[in-house]
């Protein structure tokens, strides 16, 4: 077994703990809320148990597509170390946005959130949100406020928006203007 893999199975180990700790004192502690989207009580609400089925799975595939995409021949190769750090910092980053978001939240700081929220549009055009590291941690920032399925939902549009931008977008771009300096 890799080393990828034995953390792997210890961050997995990790979540499935605290995400069932979570629930369990929700119950005993006023019962586990549910959540509607936009918070609107005419829309359906979803239990935050879901997150005990949802988040081990995302966190299962995150670490697999972290893993896949990591994997070298040798693991102590400079490249590899680097590719590492970059996993953490976007994972951290993750982590740390959706915190402050849950936070301006919870203390209803609406205008810091509301900047929060639609500055993720500007940063899914510059950095790649899409990766499974940021994806998880933003999800993993959210979970306690939100539950896990609002996180994911949200996260799932602007890992789409950043996807798109970054793979076809601005290759796209890169291409015309190319050939626009080399016409002229």
């Amino acid at each position: 077994m890799n080393s990828y893999r034995i953390k792997g199975i210890a961050i997995l180990g990790s979540v499935i703990i605290i995400i069932w700790s979570l629930l369990i004192w929700q119950y005993f502690n006023g019962g586990v809320p549910s959540h509607s989207f936009m918070a609107s009580k005419d829309m359906p609400s979803i239990s935050n148990w879901w997150g005990g089925l949802l988040l081990p799975l995302l966190t299962f595939f995150s670490l697999y597509r972290i893993e896949k995409r990591l994997i070298v021949k040798d693991e102590h190769q400079a490249g590899s170390q680097k590719k590492i750090k970059m996993v953490m910092i976007l994972f951290a980053a993750g982590l740390l946005y959706a915190g402050t978001m849950a936070y301006c939240f919870v203390t209803d700081n609406s205008v810091i959130n509301d900047i929060l929220f639609k500055g993720l549009f500007f940063w899914a055009l510059i950095f790649p949100l899409y990766r499974a590291e940021f994806f998880l941690g933003f999800v993993i920032g959210l979970t306690y406020t939100f539950g896990a399925v609002l996180p994911i939902f949200i996260a799932s549009v602007f890992a789409v928006i950043s996807f798109i931008s970054h793979k076809y977008v601005y290759p796209l771009a890169i291409k015309v203007f190319e050939n626009y300096t080399r016409k002229h």
